[in-house]
């Protein structure tokens, strides 16, 4: 049961590697200049050499208060089966295994996660135990602080995208506070839709930035009072064109491109600017396309004083579900209301 317990961990067969030429002596002036700890463990178990990382790791002084101490003392109890059974079947099968993550547990009773590597060397002809234990505290605290970086580059991304969609709503202050309102809801949204967590930043960033393609559009469309010419009207449907040539070569915004040049698709396929139809439409660009008619019928406009009562737009998402919206999308969004 314990040989079959770590067979899998064995990654090379091979003769057992020999330390003729060195003596232990020499062992520690290698040992010493490495921050793993490495231990030479005899037959019994018990520590032959260690270097001072490793005392260190056991709240010890100096390598010689470890020397002639069983290891097994400084393993904890909940795995020193697991640490034997890896020490065992170095009897049978000539060869290393894999790092194996167990704990020590020093002189004061303090544990330490540690990753250990062991093989057997052929020492003066003696069969012995090498370990390399490395301490994985250090490890989670590059980790952490990776994670906290990560954080950090996120926000300043999302604050960089915020200042973007601000910029564009300065420019038109009919529609202030638009983008704020539909990335909210476009979370949540995408929350019932089943969307899992680590896609939600992209369906944040996609609607902020859902209209940023209007920045090349001439004032003289974009704030024309009256109706635009068919000229006029071509080029402002190249708005989501233009969001996809402003982004496409930001690795970082790549997984929210969907929305920005998908939103404005129907389900029927007569939306632009790809007339995509039905599933062929990314689906984070459905479920943008019914909040953003959403929060454009609820608000006035120049051409629209007057906002739509809630049901007047839920009445007229429904009556248009499976011909310009995915009428699935728009069953789940009506029920948040």
């Amino acid at each position: 049961m314990i040989q079959r317990q770590f067979q899998k961990r064995i990654y090379r067969r091979r003769k057992i590697p020999r330390c003729e030429g060195l003596s232990l002596p020499g062992y520690r002036k290698v040992f010493d200049l490495t921050r793993e700890g490495v231990v030479i463990l005899d037959r019994e178990g018990k520590i032959m050499e260690a270097n001072r990382a490793f005392a260190r790791m056991l709240g010890m002084a100096t390598p010689e208060d470890v020397k002639g101490r069983e290891i097994g003392k400084f393993i904890p109890e909940n795995v020193r089966d697991h640490f034997a059974a890896l020490i065992e079947l170095l009897e049978y099968t000539e060869g290393a295994f894999e790092p194996v993550d167990l704990e020590l547990q020093s002189v004061d009773g303090v544990r330490l996660p540690v990753r250990f590597m062991a093989e057997r060397v052929m020492c003066r002809g003696r069969v012995l135990t090498h370990l390399s234990v490395e301490s994985l505290v250090e490890w989670h605290t590059i980790r952490d602080e990776l994670a906290e970086a990560h954080l950090s580059l996120e926000q300043s991304y999302s604050a960089t995208l915020e200042g973007w969609a601000r910029a564009l709503e300065l420019r038109d202050l009919e529609t202030e506070g638009h983008s704020r309102r539909v990335t909210a809801m476009a979370v949540d949204l995408a929350l019932k839709l089943g969307f899992g967590l680590d896609h939600i930043p992209h369906i944040r960033h996609g609607a902020l930035l859902h209209d940023i393609g209007k920045m090349a559009i001439p004032d003289s469309i974009l704030f024309k009072p009256g109706k635009l010419s068919g000229e006029e009207w071509a080029l402002m449907k190249m708005h989501p064109v233009y969001a996809y040539q402003l982004l496409q070569d930001i690795e970082y915004l790549r997984p929210a491109l969907s929305i920005p040049y998908g939103h404005h698709e129907r389900w029927d396929g007569n939306g632009y600017p790809r007339q995509l139809s039905g599933e062929d439409i990314p689906l984070a660009a459905r479920l943008f396309a019914v909040v953003d008619v959403w929060d454009a019928l609820s608000h006035p406009r120049v051409y629209r004083p007057e906002a739509w009562s809630v049901d007047r737009v839920l009445g007229y998402l429904k009556e248009n579900a499976g011909s310009q919206f995915d009428p699935e999308v728009v069953q789940v969004f009506t029920e948040m209301f």
